[in-house]
């Protein structure tokens, strides 16, 4: 039986090497949702057209809903006190803080929210 950092391992250096061709296969095996590569990154033009879809009250408590967590995120951000590790037998948990170029969020669409986005992106934005 693979133990659950190897079989994280594996992912892991498979995302590295393969890119978001992995990711892809990642998201068919694990939700059964089928993605190419191009649908990964969201443009500007599909944002702007999902912005039109929405009206201008849901913008403003979005924008609101954005100002607050970023708020908190740098307030966070003041008191992280680095990176850490736990060790409890074959278990380890912990917080790596190091900048990175880009990053990919997982959104669960079953059960989405409205502000799931932004209660992700936003502190990984301040954090950087």
């Amino acid at each position: 039986m693979t133990s659950v950092s190897e079989s994280v391992r594996k992912i892991i250096l498979d995302v590295q090497k393969r890119g978001d061709t992995a990711l892809c296969e990642l998201a068919k095996r694990f939700d059964r949702v089928a993605l190419r590569p191009a649908m990964l990154q969201v443009s500007p033009g599909e944002i702007k057209k999902a912005q039109a879809r929405v009206s201008s009250s849901v913008l403003k408590s979005l924008n609101e809903c954005a100002k607050h967590i970023g708020s908190f995120a740098r307030h966070e951000k003041s008191r992280l006190s680095g990176s850490w590790m736990k060790v409890e037998g074959s278990v380890r948990v912990g917080q790596l803080s190091r900048p990175v170029d880009s990053v990919g969020l997982y959104i669960l669409g079953t059960l989405s929210l409205p502000v799931n986005g932004p209660m992700s992106a936003i502190p990984a934005e301040w954090q950087a």
